[in-house]
Parts: C-alpha cells; structure tokens; sequence
C-alpha cells in the first residue's frame, strides 16, 4: 500500500461500497449473473483500491493506515469467495445456488482450492477423503 495524502479514493468509500457488493451479488442467494457482476465489481474495486488516499501520516497507531490494509485482504478474500462461489455448480451446507437448488456429488464431492495467479485467482480441486461418514444431504 502507498500512502497518499491525494488520491482519488476513500478507504472508507470503497469499503462501503465492498460490502453493498458482497451483499448484493454474493450474499445468501446467489446465481451465476449475479456472481459474474459482483466479481465484475470487486475487480474494479481493486483497480480503485492502487488510488486511494491515506490522510493520516502518523508513524504509529494511525487506524488509516489500518484500514487500508484491511480493505486489501477483504478485497483479495472477496474474490476468492466469489470466484469460489461461481465454480460451484450446485447447493450444498451454507452455499446455495438459486440457478443450482440441489447437491451435486458426482460433480462437486471435492475440496475447493483457491491459488492466486498475479492479479487472479485461479480454481481447482482435491479430493474428499471418506473415513467414519458418509456424506448425505441434510434433513431436518
């Protein structure tokens, strides 16, 4: 992060705005148009994000400077979620798909891995590992 005392971006604003995204494209009911806009969005958020202004020079306890840091992981751990989010074709414990309602253990029995790639972040998978439990969909 470079600090800069002009920028053409707030911390702050930009923050605000990550969350309005992630709750409006990847909150709890998500379909690929919606995922595809919000990852649209948070990429243009990174872009943003090199241009922010950090008003607070302070050596120490400067909570700007903080911030922006933070904003930096959220950025990058959005993406991810996002990403993760699309590549799963399916409805399963939390992560629901409205355009994918049901489980799909022939296609997605598997660990998701999330690698960054210089600015990207790339999907793959690992196996499951069954031992004492057999996976079945949940019914309450």
């Amino acid at each position: 992060i470079v600090k800069r005392e002009h920028g053409d971006f707030s911390v702050y604003d930009l923050r605000k705005e990550l969350q309005n995204t992630m709750d409006k494209h990847v909150g709890v009911f998500r379909d690929e148009k919606s995922l595809t806009e919000g990852i649209t969005t948070i990429r243009h958020l990174k872009e943003e994000f090199r241009g922010i202004q950090v008003n607070d020079t302070s050596a120490s306890y400067n909570l700007e400077w903080i911030n922006a840091a933070e904003l930096r992981n959220l950025l990058d751990l959005s993406l991810v979620i996002a990403y993760s989010a699309l590549f799963r074709k399916e409805s399963r414990g939390a992560h629901y798909r409205v355009d994918y309602p049901f489980r799909d253990d022939r296609n997605f029995l598997v660990h998701t891995v999330a690698q960054r790639s210089g600015d990207d972040v790339v999907i793959s998978t690992k196996p499951v590992k069954i031992t004492n439990w057999q996976p079945g969909e949940r019914k309450y």
